[in-house]
């Protein structure tokens, strides 16, 4: 039989249903905010309402979590750097500070900035960031109280050089691609660093 729905999450579906009775037309957007405005956002909003949060990425020493397979809110990549460790963190930390502090897209991908949380570069080789975005879509407004949406970015650099990064979503089932652009424009600047 079926179980009725726990008391917090009943006007969170109102505003779903209100969202899906007003959305027209399905066309998949670049942005969050953009995906958001038509009926396919609305209803993957829901998959957001009803998914249990999965836990911010681990910082522990020595481990970079990879995504599960099938994942839509996480990516990983893993580089080899043209470089010892120590230029190697240095050249990883140039290539995130290069990112723009005001995110990509006019604000739509990572609105709210980033900063680096944990930095153990010179020690584990293990660094977090937290980028934010800027909490003023629909999703945020309705689904979040307003606040932005937190995303971890994790990267371990090993003795050999090779480097492990995963960026990854705290919830929902799916990003709407903001890590993946988050990713290449990184894998962007370590690419013209000579990194492989």
């Amino acid at each position: 039989q079926p179980q009725p729905l726990p008391h917090a999450m009943k006007p969170s579906l109102v505003v779903l249903i209100s969202l899906l009775s007003g959305a027209a037309g399905y066309n998949m957007a670049s942005s969050r905010r953009a995906f958001l405005a038509n009926a396919g956002g609305a209803a993957a909003a829901a998959s957001v309402v009803l998914s249990s949060p999965s836990p911010s990425l681990a910082a522990s020493a020595g481990v970079v979590k990879s995504c599960k397979s099938g994942s839509q809110n996480c990516v990983s990549r893993s580089f080899q750097a043209a470089a010892s460790k120590d230029k190697a963190a240095e050249q990883l930390l140039s290539a995130v500070n290069s990112y723009p502090s005001s995110g990509l897209e006019d604000g739509k991908v990572d609105g709210g900035g980033y900063k680096l949380v944990e930095d153990s570069l010179s020690s584990t080789g293990f660094a977090r960031w937290e980028f934010q975005s800027s909490g003023k879509g629909k999703l945020a407004k309705f689904f979040n109280g307003g606040k932005p949406f937190t995303d971890d970015l994790e990267v371990l650099i090993s003795d050999s050089g090779r480097v492990d990064l995963t960026s990854s979503s705290r919830v929902g089932d799916s990003d709407f691609g903001v890590n993946a652009k988050r990713v290449a424009y990184i894998e962007a600047a370590l690419r013209e660093k000579g990194w492989k």
